[in-house]
């Protein structure tokens, strides 16, 4: 997966990218000027500097298309699948619907903190990384 930003910082050998968000240019209505946008988020991600990359330079980002797959699936589906469970097993244990529910609640509410806990040493620059520069600053 190909994504484009613009280096907005570089800190030895890592640089900042900021990305912005193409899929909220699906359903917006502005006239975007060539993509850019000010209404759109950016997303800002830490990447090696394998191409010697500046301030304001243009670049393309790759993922893995498997990395991203997965990090959808860990945000979207474990929380579900955990909830579910949550709720099931005591259903059939002979707690009643209310405390099932409940506890599928918390299950799900949880999971997202299991997840922030897996995540939150993981670094971007760990399956993030500079394809290439498409416009150099000074160009």
């Amino acid at each position: 997966m190909l994504s484009e930003g613009i280096v907005i910082k570089a800190n030895g050998e890592f640089i900042t990218v900021g990305v912005k968000r193409r899929t909220a240019c699906d359903t917006c209505r502005a006239d975007c000027k060539g993509g850019h946008c000010d209404k759109v988020e950016t997303v800002e991600t830490v990447v090696k500097n394998t191409l010697d990359a500046k301030v304001g330079d243009r670049v393309r980002l790759y993922t893995n298309t498997s990395t991203v797959m997965v990090f959808a699936m860990t945000v979207f589906m474990l929380p579900m699948i955990i909830a579910a469970a949550c709720f099931a097993i005591p259903y059939f244990l002979g707690a009643g619907i209310t405390a099932s529910a409940i506890i599928a609640t918390l299950g799900f509410v949880l999971s997202y903190a299991l997840i922030w806990l897996i995540h939150r040493n993981r670094k971007s620059y760990d399956t993030i990384k500079l394809y290439d520069i498409t416009e150099r600053k000074n160009d």
